[in-house]
């Protein structure tokens, strides 16, 4: 129960910090799978080393099967959820605030509480950055804890968005382990997958 509490508290607090234009108007409505890359993944780092994620929505969209070509105007933007985490037993969920870590966003812009990423709109694409400096030994791991948003072609266009980390181990046994068998990690990382979202988990030493 309390860590359902503390999922749904993080999944309000970044309704609040939802930057999208609600009074848009849209004909095409649903979700797609933007471009993710982790650059350079490893199981482990040091402290102090940068993990780099990098996003990108291209005028080419997939959507409901078909390629459609978009432009982003001045109105439209693209953005998504992201938090991330470090194991501490301590909390409901062995889930623990990244306590010390440098966020910042080398291309885009990053809310005040660091968990929604809004992308650069070049107008023929939107791009963003996630980078991460730890400080802390321990277990971390990146949350996709809601899907994103675009808007194209002036709000004609308004999805939810999605991404995979292709072909890279996620490490989902480490984190459950690192977690304890008590920790309900296991289940929480079954709904991820059920729900197409992604963690990635890697350890800093």
């Amino acid at each position: 129960m309390k860590q359902l509490t503390i999922i749904l508290l993080a999944s309000l607090l970044l309704w609040s910090c939802d930057p999208r234009s609600r009074d848009l108007p849209a004909q095409f409505e649903g979700r797609i799978n933007i471009t993710a890359k982790i650059i350079n993944p490893r199981d482990s780092i040091g402290i102090n080393d940068t993990i780099k994620i990098q996003f990108e929505s291209l005028d080419t969209l997939l959507y409901n099967g078909s390629k459609v070509h978009v432009s982003y105007g001045s109105n439209d933007l693209t953005y998504t959820s992201i938090l991330l985490r470090r194991i501490d037993k301590s909390f409901a969920g062995a889930q623990g605030p990244a306590s010390g870590s440098i966020i910042f966003a080398p291309v885009g812009s990053l809310a005040a509480n660091k968990a929604v990423l809004t992308f650069q709109n070049n107008g023929n694409s939107m791009k963003g950055e996630y980078d991460i400096i730890p400080k802390v030994p321990g277990v971390y791991f990146f949350d996709q804890i809601l899907p994103g948003f675009l808007s194209a072609n002036s709000g004609q266009y308004k999805l939810d968005t999605y991404w995979n980390y292709g072909n890279v181990n996620r490490n989902h046994q480490m984190l459950i382990d690192s977690a304890g068998i008590n920790s309900g990690m296991a289940l929480f990382l079954q709904d991820r997958v059920n729900n197409g979202l992604e963690v990635y988990d890697f350890k800093v030493k």
